[in-house]
């Protein structure tokens, strides 16, 4: 658990939960209230979706329509200087009040903190 600079205690997901844009799909690594951070696969430049989505298939959970912007991307290469996956800085924009119900029972329920 590292603090922010914002503020906000990140937490260690734990294993199933991922994200989803219109495009992609990545496992999430930490989270906090205003944001995470995700790694999923490296597939060049795509169009970037405005809302996002977080799952948990395996429970039956899922925040909807999440908005959000990048704030930060690394690609990583491989030996050959391909690149493999990207990890991405994502803040979440303004949420509703149900978003943040669910952002908080997520926090409580599949991090770290739980």
């Amino acid at each position: 658990m590292t603090l922010e600079k914002r503020g906000h205690k990140r937490f260690q997901v734990l294993d199933g939960p991922v994200l989803i844009d219109s495009d992609q799909i990545g496992t999430i690594q930490n989270i906090s209230r205003n944001g995470l951070l995700c790694q999923c696969l490296s597939i060049g430049q795509h169009p970037r979706a405005e809302n996002l989505c977080i799952a948990c298939p395996a429970q039956n959970f899922c925040i909807e329509d999440i908005p959000f912007s990048t704030v930060r991307e690394f690609i990583n290469m491989d030996f050959f200087g391909f690149p493999t996956y990207k990890l991405c800085g994502i803040r979440f924009g303004k949420l509703s009040d149900q978003q943040s119900s669910h952002l908080q029972f997520f926090l409580d329920e599949f991090t770290s903190q739980a």
